[in-house]
């Protein structure tokens, strides 16, 4: 059952969510505590890796990013004291020659510590999948969830998703492992926080990706489903960019950092909001943007003819994995939401490859 409110889930039953205060833009802030202010509840969420490139007419590998993990605790503060909070930056994408992701930051604040996900890796032979985000501290932690691993019997175009971020639900979800027998450009998608994305064991398949309630199949490009047990939903999308300049403003019920570009705001933790189902895989499409996930969910991956590039998960989901045997095309794997692990990539020349970059971060007080 999803949780409907964070207001009041606490083991002591302490009442919390008069403020939420969200940091989702990367960087080191400093944190002063209101004067009426005892206990902070903080929920702290680490940054996802990215995906790897391979090129290489007779093989190319790479793995998808891992997701960050996630905390949830309760933190007695001194009214008036400075504290430090950091946002971890997701793992940039890796562009054009072979070679690793990289690896996400981490989140923190007071005790509470929420590793990044591991960068994708693009080895031979057997290329593993990136670890997930460590999480301590709290009174919930969820580590992040893998990526899927590459087992290298034949030649051929191979690349997993990226692992979803631990979250609410509990630890984030690997992403689906290819392991082929026979030749054929594959990908495997984003995991999401309710289920991996399928395996690979068919040349030339791809996989959906994972979704709230449940995971995707084998060798099957249907996605994972939301929680109401159907397809694709659409899901609120986690956070807005916004500039902080140490000033706090109220927006529709949230205390939000910076001053400019403010947008309304769910005036509900975002954290609670997982709903969504996964994205849909493809073998057949030839240009143009992949399937959207929904909340909480990860895109599908794809095994293309032609350039391509995916568009980003959902909130905590996985960037789905783009594999392609076709020579010169322009492929970009896709990016993992808040959290969640990029899509590994890999073509046949050296054209215009990109992983999918890792989610970044993010920390919501609430007091």
């Amino acid at each position: 059952m999803q949780p409907q409110s964070g207001f009041n889930y606490a083991p002591s039953g302490q009442f919390f969510g008069s403020v939420l205060l969200p940091f989702y833009v990367p960087g080191t802030y400093t944190f002063t505590v209101p004067s009426d202010v005892t206990q902070i509840r903080a929920w702290v969420l680490g940054a996802g890796g990215s995906g790897a490139v391979g090129v290489g007419g007779s093989g190319s590998y790479g793995t998808g990013g891992g997701g960050g993990a996630f905390c949830l605790g309760i933190i007695p503060v001194q009214p008036g004291a400075s504290m430090p909070l950091v946002v971890g930056a997701g793992g940039a994408a890796k562009a054009a020659a072979t070679g690793n992701g990289n690896a996400g930051g981490f989140s923190r604040f007071g005790p509470l510590m929420a590793g990044g996900g591991g960068a994708g890796q693009s080895a031979a032979s057997v290329t593993p999948g990136a670890t997930g985000g460590v999480g301590v501290g709290g009174y919930l932690n969820a580590n992040g969830g893998a990526s899927g691993s590459i087992t290298e019997t034949v030649t051929s175009q191979m690349a997993t998703g990226g692992g979803s971020a631990g979250s609410i639900l509990g630890p984030g979800f690997p992403s689906g492992s290819i392991n082929l027998t026979a030749a054929g450009a594959s990908a495997t998608g984003g995991a999401g926080v309710g289920g991996s994305s399928g395996n690979v064991t068919s040349a030339g398949s791809a996989t959906g990706g994972g979704g709230v309630s449940s995971g995707s199949a084998a060798n099957s490009t249907t996605p994972g489903l939301d929680n109401l047990g159907l397809g694709t939903a659409g899901g609120f999308e986690f956070g807005q960019q916004f500039a902080s300049s140490g000033a706090f403003v109220l927006l529709n019920g949230i205390c939000v950092p910076g001053t400019t570009t403010l947008t309304v705001l769910d005036k509900y933790n975002p954290f609670l909001r997982l709903f969504g189902g996964g994205g849909a895989g493809s073998t057949s499409a030839s240009t143009g943007a992949a399937f959207a996930s929904g909340s909480g969910a990860g895109t599908g991956g794809f095994a293309v003819t032609g350039s391509i590039t995916l568009v980003k998960a959902a909130q905590f989901g996985g960037g789905g994995g783009l594999a392609s045997n076709t020579t010169t095309l322009t492929l970009g794997a896709g990016a993992g939401g808040i959290g969640g692990g990029g899509g590994g990539v890999c073509g046949v020349t050296v054209a215009t490859l990109t992983s999918g970059p890792g989610g970044n971060g993010a920390v919501i007080l609430e007091f």
